[in-house]
């Protein structure tokens, strides 16, 4: 790949990237009923809407909790590769916000089967008794 293209490339993903960061920032906003400077809001949720359509609209609190939980979780584990890349094999994940957003990601993931289940008696019967 030549340089040009190699750059491109780089911006392209930039932006997934920032838009990323975009949709965190304005669940973290919305989860601490907080304001930030009314000119960097307005163009959070510019950003946010042109993203995901009705952007944060339409969740509740522990919908945006599960967002903000799994964009503190990648971005933890993105920026933890990025400073110590010569790190050896595994994850080792120290920071409270990015492990308290891993274990919130997994119950996710639990919320998730057991409201398939709602719909799938089959599931649901193999659900009997104690899940962990």
């Amino acid at each position: 790949m030549d340089f040009p293209t190699f750059q491109a490339e780089l911006r392209r993903i930039a932006g997934h990237v920032q838009a990323f960061a975009a949709i965190g920032a304005a669940a973290r906003l919305s989860q601490v009923k907080q304001q930030a400077h009314p000119a960097v809001e307005a163009r959070l949720i510019a950003a946010v809407e042109a993203i995901l359509p009705g952007g944060l609209d339409g969740l509740d609190a522990q919908q945006v909790s599960d967002a903000l939980e799994y964009v503190t979780f990648l971005m933890g584990e993105a920026t933890e590769l990025f400073q110590t890349p010569d790190r050896p094999p595994g994850w080792v994940l120290r920071d409270p916000a990015v492990l308290r957003a891993l274990g919130q990601a997994s119950r996710q993931n639990v919320r998730s089967i057991v409201t398939l289940a709602n719909d799938r008696p089959r599931l649901a019967a193999s659900l009997a008794g104690r899940f962990l």
